[in-house]
């Protein structure tokens, strides 16, 4: 990644951090990667950490990946739990919005785990193919 990438990633980590789903869609629009990984997380990291639902669900809907691990070793799902369920207790009350981003969140990372496990199995077939007698 060069320098002028690197700073777009960071403007997009900036705004999905304060929560400016308007300036998170003019960075995508200008073609950096929703994915984008500065220093140890993602946008969508940082959305799912701070509650910002509305770049969450934009994060998503631009195929922001969801089986990245940050610094801690997390998912973007697991953050998001953490945010919203600490020890079995709620501490934040969940609105419409949050349990609308924590839903297409949890969908989408069980919809790219499972393709990522089908994949790894179709890989294994291919390298170990089964003689029927």
């Amino acid at each position: 990644m060069d320098e002028a990438e690197l700073e777009s990633a960071r403007k997009l980590l900036q705004a999905a951090w304060r929560g400016d789903a308007a300036k998170c869609a003019a960075l995508i629009a200008e073609g950096v990667s929703p994915s984008a990984f500065v220093h140890g997380t993602t946008p969508l990291h940082e959305a799912a950490r701070r509650g910002q639902h509305a770049v969450t669900l934009l994060l998503l809907e631009h195929r922001a990946d969801t089986q990245l691990r940050n610094y801690d070793g997390r998912t973007p799902l697991d953050v998001h739990k953490k945010r919203y369920n600490w020890f079995g207790q709620w501490l934040v009350h969940l609105t419409p919005a949050s349990h609308d981003a924590w839903a297409a969140l949890s969908a989408r990372t069980h919809e790219e785990r499972d393709a990522a496990v089908e994949a790894a199995r179709g890989e294994w077939r291919t390298a170990n193919p089964q003689k029927v007698a």
